[in-house]
């Protein structure tokens, strides 16, 4: 039964709130869905448009009965919000048991707030369990969840320590365990790979977390027969050699890490410190090797994909090797793509 088209539930709703309704598939729905997960259709916020929190927020079909209820929740103040803060000062007071502390971690979830509700579940964790709640079936369920928070938490050292025996006791399901948990790395490892620069213009570099660092060396080691770590292994080493300013060293890692096909290492990585590389190096023969390797991607992976062009950014290898002229025959190319692109969108 389609409810919003009822007289009284519009009435109702169109009194008290401003009302939209997103297709997911389509570009606004998905960027909504980035800010606010989503379990089920359809599901039913009500959000603070000057906060964008979720008071309150439900699941599924409903009568109109049901559905002016869920309204009237938020109108006098007792939507998920709500209950939020009465759960907000049992945690504080430690008298919240573990069934309340699940609904109050689900909350933060369902309000959006993803990595807040990861850190206050790996928290909860460390004040308050042992490596034995992970062995409890419930419990494992619940903690697998909400296991993308800090590869340094206890949580997740713990959970690392027994996967083993988790995967032995077949106690849960170990492919979404061992997924979050090789996510979780691939997120360290690019983390310690991202180059920053403090201002436009300004030449990037590397954050040096050596502790990051050997954690990371320790995990992967400790899975090393999960699949991708031995593309972690390798994007290890090249931090190394970028931090020890050793770039031909990591440029050839990169390399035969492709030539040899190892699971993990794709072109956009690959691409990022390339760049890195061009940008402080200053060795002009290094950076037509990365030309060369660059315009090969270029041809056979991203002239593949839809409106793929790196040529903008092979342009500006040329330019760093004095080549002013071939940088803009190549820049001319990328926006011979660019121009394609946007006719096709403006159909």
């Amino acid at each position: 039964m389609r409810t919003f088209p009822v007289k009284e539930v519009g009435d109702f709703y169109n009194s008290n709130f401003i009302n939209v309704r997103y297709d997911m598939d389509k570009k606004v729905g998905k960027a909504f869905r980035k800010l606010y997960p989503i379990k089920a259709y359809p599901t039913h916020f009500f959000i603070n448009t000057k906060t964008k929190d979720v008071v309150h927020k439900f699941l599924g079909a409903k009568t109109p009965e049901v559905f002016i209820k869920e309204g009237e929740k938020v109108v006098k103040g007792l939507g998920l919000a709500h209950y939020q803060k009465i759960f907000d000062q049992k945690y504080a007071n430690g008298t919240m048991s573990f069934d309340e502390f699940k609904k109050y971690s689900n909350s933060f979830f369902d309000a959006g707030k993803r990595d807040e509700a990861s850190d206050l579940v790996a928290e909860y964790y460390e004040k308050n369990e042992g490596r034995k709640a992970l062995l409890d079936k419930d419990k494992y369920d619940y903690y697998n969840t909400y296991l993308y928070s800090s590869i340094s938490t206890r949580l997740f050292k713990d959970a690392v320590a027994l996967r083993k025996r988790l995967e032995a006791s077949k106690i849960g399901n170990t492919h979404h365990f061992e997924t979050n948990i090789s996510r979780m790395i691939s997120i360290a490892v690019n983390s310690l790979i991202s180059p920053v620069s403090d201002k436009d213009g300004e030449k990037p570099y590397l954050k040096v977390n050596k502790e990051q660092f050997e954690l990371i060396k320790y995990y992967i080691t400790a899975l090393s027969d999960m699949p991708r770590m031995g593309a972690h292994s390798v994007q290890l080493v090249v931090y190394d050699k970028l931090i020890e300013n050793k770039f031909e060293d990591a440029f050839s890692a990169l390399r035969y890490a492709t030539e040899f096909n190892i699971v993990g290492i794709n072109e956009q990585y690959k691409l990022g410190v390339y760049k890195y590389i061009a940008s402080v190096c200053g060795d002009k023969k290094l950076i037509k090797l990365i030309i060369a390797d660059s315009e090969d991607a270029q041809e056979n992976y991203y002239s593949k994909m839809p409106n793929g062009s790196i040529y903008d950014i092979i342009a500006s290898f040329y330019e760093l090797i004095g080549d002013k002229k071939k940088s803009k025959e190549i820049m001319s190319l990328h926006e011979e793509i660019a121009s394609k692109r946007r006719e096709r969108k403006s159909r």
